[in-house]
């Protein structure tokens, strides 16, 4: 990975973990946050997938425990620190696997998801695209929409003044071989340590390892 600012992991952490023991799921969840400690950004948030049952069925302060080289966005914000930018995360998704770690009825905290600069979803399209664009408050459109999940529709487009990208590192047949994507957001507030602007570099990945 290259350096940057911020670091998004779109969920599915885990490869099967429904058909595997929640032990070994812990075990692959903390080499995953060794990993994390390693990443050359200053911020790193993470939300789950549906691969992710193994991290579904922990309480919040064990998720936290466990992930604690990333910020945890499950139905939560975060604003990036030195800046404006206000992150939304949620982990919910669709589809007819054995995993379904967040698939239940989409939750979307109002106050939460309002005014979102950057939303990370697993899935980017269904019910919680249309509960976080609809939300009272939300006044504008996220400048950046990073996801996961749909592995095959990796890449990044743009619709109605957001970006949307896919950053699924596993193609259609589960071999990691597509790259994390790299997206500069020009910062809207003069870092401490700089005098001028300067953009903001986010690296969004979602795989399944």
């Amino acid at each position: 990975l290259p350096e940057g600012d911020v670091f998004l992991h779109c969920g599915d952490i885990l490869m099967s973990s429904s058909l595997t023991s929640q032990s070994r799921g812990l075990r692959v969840l903390r080499d995953f946050n060794d990993w994390l400690g390693s990443v050359p950004c200053q911020e790193r948030l993470v939300i789950g997938g549906n691969h992710d049952w193994a991290l579904e069925k922990l309480s919040e302060d064990e998720q936290k425990e466990l992930l604690s080289n990333a910020i945890l966005l499950h139905n939560r914000s975060k604003e990036v620190a030195g800046t404006k930018l206000k992150v939304y995360g949620n982990p919910h998704s669709r589809g007819h696997s054995h995993n379904q770690a967040w698939q239940g009825e989409p939750q979307v905290a109002a106050a939460q998801a309002a005014e979102a600069d950057i939303v990370m979803s697993h899935f980017a399209t269904g019910e919680v695209k249309e509960a976080v664009l609809e939300t009272p408050a939300f006044t504008c459109r996220p400048l950046l929409w990073a996801s996961g999940h749909a592995h095959e529709y990796h890449g990044a487009f743009e619709q109605d003044g957001t970006l949307f990208v896919n950053a699924a590192i596993a193609n259609s047949r589960y071999e990691p071989i597509q790259p994390p994507i790299v997206v500069d957001i020009m910062n809207t507030e003069v870092r401490a340590d700089r005098h001028d602007k300067q953009p903001l570099t986010l690296e969004a990945s979602a795989c399944t390892l």
